[in-house]
């Protein structure tokens, strides 16, 4: 924050909950009357009960409880082991035709990254680019867009540095298309890039990002 007057509020039901046992709806609807802000002025507990029927309890627990578990946390969704076994040897391929371009950035470095499925439905993941500051990565992804005639996936949410590349993105000319993901797209994919990754059908090529 940059307010010297302004404050973050977090609500959370931190160790407090047992994510297991919120797949019982009693024991749920009493962790939001205990630990959610807005039951009983934003929304109810009838309300939330239609999205708790769709989620699993970890999903439930991060969009509902403020509970992530370890997601985010020093030991990142998966260790280092894991991810280099997913390393395929060999030359670097070519995007094919059809494939997802998704983007990150912090203050000091940003990424450009290639997503795709084979023929047998295994994940391929693919960094384009990659290089130190941001202020180069709005107009190399709206190139390479263009290129292969894709959107660019970005998460403007993820921190006011992807909001501000969001914002950048837009006013080039010609912008490139965006396909601008919600909490929801997020959350979806984080799960399914560890169930992917557990499966061991997630695959790389080692590139240093």
């Amino acid at each position: 924050l940059n307010d010297a007057d302004a404050a973050v509020v977090d609500h959370s039901a931190g160790d407090e909950v047992d994510i297991a046992r919120l797949a019982d709806w009693d024991y749920a609807a009493a962790m939001l009357t205990e630990y959610h802000p807005g039951i009983g002025t934003l929304t109810t507990l009838e309300q939330v009960k239609r999205s708790w029927k769709l989620l699993t309890p970890e999903r439930f627990a991060r969009e509902y409880l403020g509970v992530w578990g370890t997601a985010g946390g020093d030991g990142g969704l998966f260790s280092a082991d894991v991810w280099a076994n997913l390393y395929l040897p060999g030359d670097l391929p070519t995007p094919p035709k059809r494939f997802a371009l998704g983007i990150a950035a912090s203050d000091d470095a940003a990424a450009i990254v290639a997503a795709w499925r084979d023929e047998n439905g295994e994940a391929r993941l693919l960094l384009i680019d990659r290089r130190e500051g941001r202020a180069w990565l709005p107009g190399a992804a709206r190139d390479i867009a263009r290129r292969y005639r894709v959107p660019v996936v970005c998460d403007p949410r993820a921190s006011q540095v992807m909001a501000d590349v969001k914002q950048r993105l837009e006013q080039l000319r010609p912008a490139p298309r965006l396909a601008v993901q919600d909490y929801e797209d997020v959350g979806a994919a984080h799960e399914r890039m560890v169930l992917e990754v557990d499966k061991g059908t997630v695959r790389h090529w080692g590139q240093q990002s």
